[in-house]
């Protein structure tokens, strides 16, 4: 089997896979940042996320790394926030730029940030409550929900809802003989409608 992975250019630069290793190229096609990475991420404000032997950490647009390799998971920054894991743990929290724990690593599962609010789960991943933290680690939304997004399943990587947008999330609630309820929620986690599925 293979893989195509077309990648976006973002700030003016292209994550591309060359012979199992990533780097960055500009429009012109030419390397600017080696291929010197096992994954990397689009630029963000002027940061990517990578990782190199089993570690990960973040560069600049130079390829100099502002973040030392030393998570065992790092997410993207949105709103200068980025999940992340110590090494020899699962439990995920969030840093920011500059490598600061802002919310201590104690969930099991987290998305990035939008319009101030980040889902969180504890619980394994088919068992797992979801609920929301603020950009301080507040929680806002309890995690009681059983899921925040749609996955789409098949060979797409990405997933459908997961953020808040325009004040509002959907999250689902399984009943019984697969039934499942479509509950949307503003920010602080008032219910506005629901909505039952087959």
């Amino acid at each position: 089997g293979w893989m195509l992975d077309a990648r976006n250019f973002s700030e003016g630069l292209v994550a591309i896979l060359n012979k199992d290793q990533w780097g960055y190229m500009d429009k012109e096609g030419k390397t600017v940042i080696p291929f010197d990475f096992d994954s990397a991420s689009d630029f963000i404000n002027g940061i990517a996320t990578v990782s190199k032997d089993y570690k990960y950490g973040a560069i600049d647009r130079s390829g100099k790394a502002v973040l030392e390799f030393k998570y065992s998971h790092l997410g993207d920054f949105k709103e200068d926030l980025a999940s992340f894991s110590p090494m020899n743990s699962d439990k995920q929290g969030f840093i920011n730029v500059k490598g600061k724990e802002v919310i201590a690593p104690i969930w099991d599962q987290t998305m990035h940030f939008a319009e101030g609010r980040a889902a969180v789960a504890k619980g394994d991943y088919e068992n797992a409550k979801w609920g929301f933290v603020d950009t301080l680690g507040k929680v806002i939304i309890e995690p009681k929900y059983d899921g925040v997004f749609v996955d789409p399943g098949g060979d797409s990587p990405d997933v459908i809802g997961g953020y808040f947008e325009n004040g509002t999330i959907d999250v689902y609630q399984e009943g019984e003989n697969g039934q499942v309820t479509a509950i949307t929620l503003d920010k602080n986690g008032k219910e506005l409608k629901r909505k039952d599925y087959a």
